[in-house]
């Protein structure tokens, strides 16, 4: 029997999956979650063999959950599920095991147990290729939910990320979108060259056009985006950011 956790932040979509897989009876589910965000600790304890993660969630993304899953001593099998065929197209370019589209159906979910089996035999090697193509996508692209649709960014369109109350607003080279992530869920995606640089920004280092030192040792960034938007270093950050660029002043 194959043991399975579901990951969807849709409950009908979690209950369609959970029935269709419970109809081949080939497949337990032990665990339906509504978010990735505990998902880890999920993992760990169970021991699942296949984890079927939706792509496009709010918080953390299918994609970059199955990439923290992936560096696990024993990570699951990977199954990709998502509504949107350019999402499905990208899972197959990862060298995915598979992908589900939904809305979901018994023939195509048959299929995907087959090939769980195969995949399980050569765990090793399916779970290696798809962490370095994983490395590779996650490096460059994030996934951005806003109030009506899902944005695929290459990350250096990014240069600011600036907390708006519950969510965070980005800032691209000539607007900014209100998304539905709050900083912390961006701190979490922005890695490598973004730092957090105030309680309130997430700025992208490659993108700092100015380091303006103020009076009482404060620093302002101007940015290299169209409105040359300044951003303050915060007290609490204004060591780590001069030690990170070398700074005496």
């Amino acid at each position: 029997m194959i043991r399975a956790i579901i990951v969807d932040d849709e409950e009908l979509a979690r209950k369609e999956l959970d029935f269709l897989l419970k109809e081949t009876k080939e497949v337990e589910v032990i665990a339906e979650l509504d978010s990735a965000e505990e998902l880890f600790e999920v993992v760990e304890r169970t021991k699942p063999d296949v984890v079927f993660l939706d792509i496009e969630m709010y918080g953390l993304s299918g994609l970059d959950a199955a990439f923290e899953l992936l560096k696990m001593p024993q990570p699951p099998i990977i199954v990709f599920a998502t509504a949107y065929d350019q999402y499905a197209v990208k899972a197959f370019e990862l060298n995915a095991l598979d992908y589900l589209l939904k809305p979901f159906s018994l023939e195509r979910v048959k299929l995907c147990i087959e090939r769980i089996k195969r995949a399980l035999e050569n765990r090793g090697l399916y779970t290696k290729k798809l962490l370095e193509n994983l490395r590779v996508f996650t490096n460059k692209k994030v996934l951005i939910h806003t109030e009506d649709k899902i944005l695929l960014l290459n990350k250096e369109e990014i240069y600011i990320a600036e907390a708006q109350g519950r969510y965070a607003r980005i800032k691209l080279k000539n607007k900014w979108i209100a998304s539905r992530h709050s900083l912390s869920d961006l701190e979490k995606i922005l890695t490598e060259e973004f730092l957090k640089v105030h309680k309130s920004y997430i700025v992208n280092v490659e993108h700092i056009k100015e380091i303006i030192p103020l009076f009482g040792g404060s620093i302002i960034l101007r940015m290299a985006d169209d409105n040359a938007t300044e951003v303050p270093v915060g007290r609490t950050f204004l060591k780590g950011f001069k030690e990170k660029f070398g700074l005496r002043i």
